[in-house]
């Protein structure tokens, strides 16, 4: 299988060339931490309202929540995270997801789901969908998905570039991504020059809560990270894409 021995050769490629993040974008983690220290769960919504006005009150540029907001909850907190994205006056990021859903008939089709629209009429939309490959791995991420730009290509400004998915450079080093705990941010127990004209992008890191995605070289990483390496991929130059079998074979001959 050709395109199992190119895939084997591309991770070789990235852990031969490590290379740290920029530092442009800054995972807020709901972390372990975070959950206990809450102490309930799932969160109130009014916990992501509080949140996304400390990070843009510290000066953050930009805020992409990995976190689904397709369902209601309870009223007055829907109304508290809705008025802050109102005050974010559209500096903040929605995530919108494809998934199968059941129909009466017992046949799936696949749903995109949204947030409600109070929501949305205050946010950009982006899609974080990501595809494993045959082996099972995610090894690339679309610019597009329908209608929708990806949270990472959206954050790095590449919404009308090509449609083609791109391979993702695993050889940017985890470590050198800049985190900040939820908990540490929602009681103001950070320093803001760490997000001052920063993107944000808040989601799950906790293993519980089981937003894991399968990966080559690092074996998983939390799906919230993917997104992140897909931008630094993006703004790096590091980007690949597939070339066409034609072209290859005509190269050769």
């Amino acid at each position: 299988n050709l395109h199992f021995i190119d895939s084997k050769i591309t991770d070789l490629g990235f852990q031969s060339s490590p290379r740290p993040a920029t530092g442009d974008v800054v995972l807020v983690e709901i972390d372990a931490k975070s959950i206990e220290a809450l102490e309930i769960w799932p969160w109130p919504r009014g916990f992501h309202a509080r949140l996304l006005d400390r990070l843009l009150d510290a000066g953050a540029r930009r805020v992409a929540f990995d976190v689904d907001f397709s369902a209601r909850s309870r009223p007055e907190e829907d109304k508290a995270l809705e008025q802050a994205l109102s005050r974010a006056a559209g500096k903040v990021v929605l995530p919108a997801f494809r998934q199968l859903s059941r129909l009466a008939d017992g046949r799936s089709e696949l749903k995109l789901s949204v947030p409600l629209p109070e929501f949305r009429r205050h946010a950009a939309l982006s899609s974080i969908n990501v595809r494993p490959e045959s082996d099972g791995l995610v090894r690339t991420m679309a610019i597009k998905d329908g209608d929708l730009t990806s949270m990472a290509a959206l954050l790095a400004d590449r919404a009308g570039s090509t449609a083609r998915p791109f391979h993702i450079d695993f050889g940017i080093q985890l470590s050198t991504i800049p985190r900040l705990s939820y908990v540490d941010v929602l009681r103001g127990s950070f320093d803001p020059s760490q997000v001052a004209g920063k993107q944000i992008v808040i989601g799950s890191t906790a293993i519980e809560l089981g937003d894991i995605v399968a990966v080559p070289l690092y074996n998983s990483i939390p799906g919230p990270i993917s997104h992140i390496l897909g931008y630094e991929s993006l703004v790096q130059g590091r980007a690949l894409y597939e070339v066409a079998a034609a072209p290859v074979v005509a190269g050769i001959l």
